[in-house]
């Protein structure tokens, strides 16, 4: 039977249509990622001597996309550091308090220190966000941000994140540019690498050698079996 062409060209139409790959729950969206309200008006100037990327945009991070299923695995987990905190509380780095007012920072002692988190279990990481103080423009020093499921980082560590460019903090040369700290903090793209703890190191800033933490958020999702 001979189709009218109105009818033929809404047949083509819909058979065309059956080709077009809908939209997936498993396609990337924005990561949302709740943040403080701004303390430094404008744009902060870095320190002098600081490594500051030169092509880095100004201001506003770009949005980050994740798989769908990815969310902030970092309350719950288990924080520990290299030693104690000299002012605040371990559990202050995931209650998604992120301000720079009294009872949000954690200060830790000065020289390279680090803060570690104990997720579990194995993740797929999607992205690491953490703010330092942010109530003026510093740039902290020797950033470095490792993973592994060994919790004493002896084996199967991957660094995603050093700007450690001398090696003082003894965790290899980094290459990564250094920064201002801002509301936006910082994120690292975790490259859906697996793992179970997540460890970031400071070295005091440019304003001082304490070492200041306000908060980290872990991005990711359980590993299928």
């Amino acid at each position: 039977m001979k189709l009218h062409p109105k009818s033929a060209l809404l047949f083509s139409l819909a058979c065309a249509t059956l080709l077009i790959p809908s939209a997936s729950a498993q396609d990337p969206s924005p990561l949302e990622i709740p943040l403080p309200k701004p303390v430094l008006k404008g744009t902060p100037p870095p320190p002098p001597e600081a490594r500051i990327d030169p092509a880095a945009p100004a201001r506003f991070r770009a949005p980050f996309l994740a798989p769908a299923g990815s969310r902030n695995l970092a309350p719950g987990a288990i924080i520990t550091s290299q030693t104690p905190p000299s002012l605040g509380a371990l559990d202050w780095l995931n209650d998604d308090d992120k301000d720079t007012t009294e009872g949000s920072v954690v200060e830790l002692a000065a020289g390279p220190q680090w803060i570690q988190l104990d997720l579990g279990a194995t993740h797929e990481l999607d992205a690491i966000v953490f703010w330092h103080f942010h109530g003026m423009p510093i740039v902290f020093r020797d950033v470095i941000v490792q993973v592994s499921d060994d919790p004493d980082f002896l084996s199967g560590v991957s660094v995603l994140f050093n700007n450690d460019h001398d090696n003082t903090s003894g965790q290899g040369l980094g290459t990564d540019y250094e920064y201002v700290e801002t509301n936006e903090g910082r994120l690292v793209d975790a490259q859906r690498t697996r793992a179970r703890y997540v460890r970031t190191w400071t070295n005091g800033s440019s304003a001082s050698k304490i070492n200041q933490w306000i908060e980290i958020s872990i991005f990711g999702r359980p590993v299928s079996p």
